[in-house]
Protein backbone atom coordinates (compact mmCIF):
# COMPACT_ATOMS: atom_id res chain seq x y z
CA UNK A 1 0.00 0.00 0.00
CA UNK A 2 1.71 3.41 -1.11
CA UNK A 3 1.62 6.38 1.56
CA UNK A 4 -0.38 8.56 -0.67
CA UNK A 5 -2.99 6.20 -0.23
CA UNK A 6 -2.73 5.37 3.34
CA UNK A 7 -2.74 9.35 3.96
CA UNK A 8 -6.26 9.13 2.44
CA UNK A 9 -7.55 6.61 4.05
CA UNK A 10 -6.75 7.97 7.72
CA UNK A 11 -6.66 11.41 6.90
CA UNK A 12 -8.15 12.17 3.13
CA UNK A 13 -11.67 12.63 1.82
CA UNK A 14 -14.05 10.21 0.16
CA UNK A 15 -13.33 11.72 -3.13
CA UNK A 16 -9.54 11.54 -2.91
CA UNK A 17 -10.32 7.39 -1.96
CA UNK A 18 -12.51 6.89 -4.87
CA UNK A 19 -9.99 8.76 -7.48
CA UNK A 20 -6.90 6.98 -6.09
CA UNK A 21 -9.24 3.64 -6.02
CA UNK A 22 -10.47 4.20 -9.54
CA UNK A 23 -6.92 5.03 -10.79
CA UNK A 24 -5.81 1.94 -9.38
CA UNK A 25 -8.33 -0.87 -8.64
CA UNK A 26 -5.40 -2.72 -6.74
CA UNK A 27 -5.44 -0.33 -4.15
CA UNK A 28 -8.97 -1.83 -3.31
CA UNK A 29 -7.55 -4.87 -1.23
CA UNK A 30 -3.62 -3.82 -0.56
CA UNK A 31 -2.04 -4.82 2.34
CA UNK A 32 0.36 -2.80 4.60
CA UNK A 33 3.55 -3.69 4.61
CA UNK A 34 4.01 -3.14 7.91
CA UNK A 35 1.08 -4.04 9.78
CA UNK A 36 -0.78 -6.38 7.21
CA UNK A 37 -4.16 -3.94 7.12
CA UNK A 38 -6.49 -3.54 4.07
CA UNK A 39 -8.12 -0.15 3.28
CA UNK A 40 -11.31 -1.55 4.99
CA UNK A 41 -9.63 -2.10 7.97
CA UNK A 42 -7.97 0.79 8.50
CA UNK A 43 -10.98 2.92 7.73
CA UNK A 44 -12.44 0.23 10.54
CA UNK A 45 -10.15 1.68 12.63
CA UNK A 46 -10.58 5.80 11.79
CA UNK A 47 -14.37 4.87 12.20
CA UNK A 48 -14.66 5.81 8.59
CA UNK A 49 -17.73 4.73 7.77
CA UNK A 50 -18.50 6.64 4.13
CA UNK A 51 -14.98 5.02 2.95
CA UNK A 52 -15.73 1.37 4.47
CA UNK A 53 -19.26 1.57 2.19
CA UNK A 54 -17.50 2.66 -0.64
CA UNK A 55 -14.78 -0.25 -0.64
CA UNK A 56 -17.70 -2.81 0.11
CA UNK A 57 -19.63 -1.51 -3.09
CA UNK A 58 -16.39 -2.17 -4.61
CA UNK A 59 -16.22 -5.97 -3.05
CA UNK A 60 -13.31 -4.92 -0.80
CA UNK A 61 -12.19 -8.21 1.16
CA UNK A 62 -13.92 -7.53 4.52
CA UNK A 63 -12.57 -10.54 5.73
CA UNK A 64 -8.47 -10.12 5.27
CA UNK A 65 -6.70 -10.24 8.62
CA UNK A 66 -3.89 -8.47 9.77
CA UNK A 67 -0.30 -9.43 11.06
CA UNK A 68 -2.17 -9.68 13.96
CA UNK A 69 -4.36 -12.29 12.83
CA UNK A 70 -7.06 -9.95 13.21
CA UNK A 71 -10.33 -8.60 11.02
CA UNK A 72 -11.72 -5.80 10.09
CA UNK A 73 -14.36 -6.52 12.05
CA UNK A 74 -12.00 -7.71 14.95
CA UNK A 75 -10.74 -3.78 15.18
CA UNK A 76 -13.99 -2.15 15.26
CA UNK A 77 -15.46 -4.84 18.20
CA UNK A 78 -12.65 -4.35 20.15
CA UNK A 79 -12.61 -0.50 19.93
CA UNK A 80 -16.08 -0.98 20.44
CA UNK A 81 -16.86 1.18 17.41
CA UNK A 82 -20.76 0.22 17.26
CA UNK A 83 -21.95 1.74 13.61
CA UNK A 84 -18.51 0.33 12.30
CA UNK A 85 -19.93 -2.88 13.20
CA UNK A 86 -23.13 -2.41 12.00
CA UNK A 87 -21.68 -1.00 8.68
CA UNK A 88 -19.70 -4.44 8.09
CA UNK A 89 -22.13 -6.37 9.30
CA UNK A 90 -24.71 -5.38 6.46
CA UNK A 91 -22.06 -6.10 4.11
CA UNK A 92 -21.82 -9.13 5.06
CA UNK A 93 -18.81 -9.31 7.53
CA UNK A 94 -18.57 -12.30 9.57
CA UNK A 95 -19.98 -11.75 12.88
CA UNK A 96 -20.32 -14.63 14.48
CA UNK A 97 -16.86 -15.30 14.54
CA UNK A 98 -15.81 -11.50 16.02
CA UNK A 99 -18.21 -12.81 18.45
CA UNK A 100 -15.23 -14.58 19.98
CA UNK A 101 -13.10 -11.34 19.64
CA UNK A 102 -15.65 -9.86 21.83
CA UNK A 103 -16.09 -11.96 24.50
CA UNK A 104 -12.05 -12.44 25.00
CA UNK A 105 -11.53 -8.63 24.91
CA UNK A 106 -14.83 -8.11 27.57
CA UNK A 107 -16.09 -5.75 25.07
CA UNK A 108 -20.02 -5.85 26.01
CA UNK A 109 -21.24 -3.28 23.64
CA UNK A 110 -19.98 -5.18 20.86
CA UNK A 111 -20.89 -8.70 22.66
CA UNK A 112 -24.52 -6.99 22.75
CA UNK A 113 -24.65 -5.58 19.26
CA UNK A 114 -23.28 -8.55 17.52
CA UNK A 115 -25.98 -10.16 19.07
CA UNK A 116 -29.03 -8.02 17.95
CA UNK A 117 -27.07 -7.77 14.70
CA UNK A 118 -27.97 -12.08 14.43
CA UNK A 119 -24.72 -13.28 16.43
CA UNK A 120 -25.29 -17.20 17.09
CA UNK A 121 -24.10 -17.26 21.04
CA UNK A 122 -23.50 -20.67 20.82
CA UNK A 123 -21.60 -20.74 17.47
CA UNK A 124 -18.17 -22.85 17.46
CA UNK A 125 -15.11 -22.07 16.60
CA UNK A 126 -12.72 -24.47 14.60
CA UNK A 127 -11.44 -25.80 18.15
CA UNK A 128 -14.98 -26.68 19.10
CA UNK A 129 -15.40 -23.34 21.82
CA UNK A 130 -18.18 -21.29 22.18
CA UNK A 131 -18.58 -17.56 23.39
CA UNK A 132 -18.80 -18.41 26.91
CA UNK A 133 -15.95 -21.10 27.07
CA UNK A 134 -13.51 -18.68 25.63
CA UNK A 135 -14.89 -16.22 28.10
CA UNK A 136 -14.28 -18.38 30.83
CA UNK A 137 -10.76 -19.48 29.72
CA UNK A 138 -9.94 -15.54 29.55
CA UNK A 139 -11.35 -15.09 32.53
CA UNK A 140 -13.74 -12.17 31.42
CA UNK A 141 -16.18 -11.95 34.03
CA UNK A 142 -18.12 -8.72 32.30
CA UNK A 143 -18.17 -11.18 29.30
CA UNK A 144 -20.07 -14.51 30.71
CA UNK A 145 -22.42 -11.99 32.74
CA UNK A 146 -23.17 -10.11 29.75
CA UNK A 147 -23.62 -13.62 28.00
CA UNK A 148 -25.58 -15.19 30.55
CA UNK A 149 -27.90 -12.10 30.91
CA UNK A 150 -28.73 -12.71 26.82
CA UNK A 151 -29.47 -16.38 27.80
CA UNK A 152 -26.75 -18.57 27.58
CA UNK A 153 -26.66 -21.59 30.24
CA UNK A 154 -23.82 -21.23 32.83
CA UNK A 155 -23.17 -25.33 32.26
CA UNK A 156 -23.32 -24.76 28.45
CA UNK A 157 -20.71 -27.34 26.57
CA UNK A 158 -18.63 -26.97 23.89
CA UNK A 159 -18.61 -28.88 21.06
CA UNK A 160 -15.99 -31.32 23.85
CA UNK A 161 -18.39 -31.75 26.70
CA UNK A 162 -16.44 -29.23 28.76
CA UNK A 163 -18.55 -26.73 31.10
CA UNK A 164 -17.43 -23.25 31.55
CA UNK A 165 -16.26 -23.80 35.14
CA UNK A 166 -13.60 -26.50 34.00
CA UNK A 167 -12.20 -23.97 32.17
CA UNK A 168 -11.99 -21.08 34.74
CA UNK A 169 -10.59 -23.43 36.69
CA UNK A 170 -7.69 -24.87 35.05
CA UNK A 171 -6.84 -21.56 33.84
CA UNK A 172 -6.53 -20.53 37.38
CA UNK A 173 -9.26 -17.76 36.73
CA UNK A 174 -10.28 -17.16 40.70
CA UNK A 175 -12.88 -14.49 40.02
CA UNK A 176 -14.13 -16.12 37.29
CA UNK A 177 -14.70 -19.42 39.12
CA UNK A 178 -16.50 -17.43 42.00
CA UNK A 179 -19.04 -15.79 39.45
CA UNK A 180 -19.42 -19.31 37.75
CA UNK A 181 -20.33 -20.75 40.85
CA UNK A 182 -22.54 -17.64 42.13
CA UNK A 183 -24.61 -18.74 38.71
CA UNK A 184 -25.12 -21.79 39.51
CA UNK A 185 -22.38 -23.58 37.88
CA UNK A 186 -22.42 -27.86 38.47
CA UNK A 187 -19.13 -27.82 40.87
CA UNK A 188 -19.45 -31.67 40.11
CA UNK A 189 -19.43 -31.66 36.66
CA UNK A 190 -17.50 -34.26 35.38
CA UNK A 191 -15.09 -34.84 31.82
CA UNK A 192 -13.48 -38.10 31.28
CA UNK A 193 -13.23 -38.81 35.01
CA UNK A 194 -12.15 -35.68 35.78
CA UNK A 195 -13.82 -33.19 38.26
CA UNK A 196 -13.71 -29.35 38.77
CA UNK A 197 -11.45 -30.05 42.08
CA UNK A 198 -9.79 -32.47 40.84
CA UNK A 199 -8.44 -30.40 38.27
CA UNK A 200 -7.97 -27.47 40.65
CA UNK A 201 -5.79 -29.76 42.60
CA UNK A 202 -3.74 -30.99 39.49
CA UNK A 203 -2.80 -27.24 38.74
CA UNK A 204 -1.95 -26.75 41.94
CA UNK A 205 -4.88 -23.65 42.14
CA UNK A 206 -5.11 -24.25 45.96
CA UNK A 207 -7.46 -21.23 46.26
CA UNK A 208 -9.81 -22.42 43.74
CA UNK A 209 -9.76 -25.80 45.31
CA UNK A 210 -10.55 -24.37 48.38
CA UNK A 211 -13.37 -22.57 46.73
CA UNK A 212 -14.91 -25.60 45.30
CA UNK A 213 -14.89 -27.48 48.30
CA UNK A 214 -16.62 -24.76 50.39
CA UNK A 215 -19.33 -24.89 47.35
CA UNK A 216 -19.94 -28.45 47.63
CA UNK A 217 -17.63 -29.79 45.32
CA UNK A 218 -16.21 -33.44 45.77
Amino acid sequence: MNSTFFHALTGGTIEEVKRLVESNPTCLNAQSDETGQTPVFIAATMNRIDIIEYLAGKDANLETRDNRGLSPMDAAVVNEKIEVIKCLAKYGADINASMFTAVMAGKTDAIECLKELGADLEAKNRDGMTPITMAALAGQVDSIKCLTNLGVKVNAKSENDIAPIFLAVQAGQLDCVKYLISLGANVNATINGMTPLSIAVGEGHSEIAELLRNNGAK
